[in-house]
């Protein structure tokens, strides 16, 4: 069917919605003037429509007779809306929630039944694994089959932002605070409430704010730079890192506590290395997106050359990989498959060796 633009007056669910299974026998309006509680409105083209009366059924007619090639009409009462977009949304995040987490190794199975089952609670999560594995990609899919789905997910990089800077991008500010405070400002946590926070690089949080991220925890409160006055917050905190956090307890460089705080639900993600197996999976899935991404045919691979990208032991990781496929779609310029001759010849030396 053809994408429609819906009309101005027109309002629809997020759009990841728009293409799940669920869906797939219509086409999707919201045919209403006014918003549904929870419900975002939007205008983007579609190819699914479910027309919903708002008010009557003539006005379902009218709307009917504007689609082409005859979309079903699905009539629903106003108490019934809500419920059923959201379900169709809930049924979005089921089948794409993982998105990025590409592998069948048991590696992965088991990190995808750990991330299904985690993501139904609030707990307190510490995703652990060297630099490339994909932490940030875990954080958002236990974020995006959540309950919290709906609100927001704030990522912030630990080690990219001075300790100074990081106290006011996490707790924020009030006015009058310090010279440049001009108004008041939310820090992240404030702009997560009723989300998830993922704190990156945990390992590099200076003492002085590990406390305070104690109390958060603790305290499920925050306390603006210059305020005195507490805020109450429902926010989930997911960490990561890749630094060996015990060892740094051992050094007094991170706090024991905090480190009891976070580690309610562990998450280990293996390195690429360990589950070789899905590097075929990988380079398929990295060729489909990558090509999208630039606008160029996917590569194909001998199995000479997969067995070779199969055997390399990647210390970056996924990314070291998805890199290397990024940098062989713009450069390889055969018109056959990509062959072992082909690859960089540090890979296929240490393949080989």
């Amino acid at each position: 069917m053809e994408k429609w633009e819906l009309p101005s007056y027109f309002h629809s669910i997020r759009a990841e919605s728009l293409e799940t299974d669920a869906v797939k026998s219509a086409d999707i309006v919201v045919a209403s003037d006014t918003c549904l509680p929870d419900i975002e409105p939007a205008k983007w083209p579609v190819r699914k429509l479910v027309i919903d009366a708002a008010e009557t059924l003539t006005e379902a007619t009218q709307v009917r007779d504007w689609l082409l090639n005859g979309a079903r009409t699905v009539v629903l009462s106003p108490s019934e809306r809500t419920a059923s977009f959201l379900g169709l949304q809930d049924t979005r995040f089921q089948d794409t929630g993982f998105q990025g987490l590409v592998g069948n190794s048991p590696e992965m199975k088991e990190l995808r039944e750990l991330i299904r089952k985690v993501a139904a609670t609030s707990a307190t999560v510490l995703i652990r694994g060297e630099s490339g594995t994909g932490k940030e990609l875990v954080a958002r899919a236990i974020h995006r089959l959540s309950p919290r789905n709906l609100r927001p997910f704030i990522p912030v990089n630990c080690a990219a932002i001075p300790e100074t800077l990081l106290e006011d991008d996490l707790f924020g500010h009030v006015r009058g605070a310090f010279t440049d405070a001009r108004a008041d400002r939310k820090g992240k946590l404030e702009e997560a409430d009723g989300g998830t926070l993922f704190l990156d690089e945990i390992g590099d949080m200076a003492p002085s704010l590990q406390v305070k991220l104690l109390r958060v925890l603790q305290e499920k409160e925050i306390q603006p730079i210059g305020s005195n006055r507490p805020k109450k917050v429902d926010v989930r905190i997911i960490a990561a890192t890749a630094a060996d956090l015990e060892a740094m307890i051992k050094e007094k460089t991170f706090r024991e506590d905090l480190y009891f705080r976070l580690n309610v639900i562990p998450i280990f993600i293996p390195p690429l290395r360990e589950r070789g197996g899905d590097i075929p999976e990988l380079v398929s899935h990295f060729s489909r997106v990558l090509s999208a991404k630039h606008g160029m045919p996917e590569l194909r691979f001998t199995d000479a050359a997969m067995n070779a990208l199969s055997k390399f032991p990647w210390q970056g990781n996924v990314r070291e990989l998805e890199h290397l496929m990024e940098r062989m779609l713009v450069l390889f310029d055969g018109n056959g498959p990509v062959d072992v001759d082909d690859l960089p010849h540090t890979l296929t030396m240490s393949a080989s060796s």
